[in-house]
């Protein structure tokens, strides 16, 4: 969703000039998640987030606030993930 949204392509992420406008942590990028969760589960749906976003270990609380159904991990990061999800609980 980040990049479909965010960069358009992803040749814009892997453009240094652009790399500046690249901050997954800015407030907007996660209000605009939590308005898909939102209204995700307003419609019965299930949402989840991949990649190196759910991987994000800070971000790991503000996605359990919000409600994602599903943070979707490389294989490396399940259980340093699942220890930080035992931390906020």
């Amino acid at each position: 969703m980040w990049e479909q949204t965010i960069l358009h392509s992803i040749h814009w992420r892997l453009t240094v000039r652009m790399d500046k406008f690249y901050d997954p942590h800015h407030p907007a990028v996660l209000a605009m998640i939590k308005m898909a969760a939102d209204n995700a589960h307003a419609e019965g749906a299930w949402i989840g987030i991949c990649g190196e976003l759910g991987a994000d270990l800070e971000l790991t609380e503000e996605f359990l606030k919000m409600g994602l159904d599903e943070l979707s991990v490389s294989p490396a990061m399940v259980l340093p993930l699942r220890k930080r999800i035992r931390e906020c609980e």
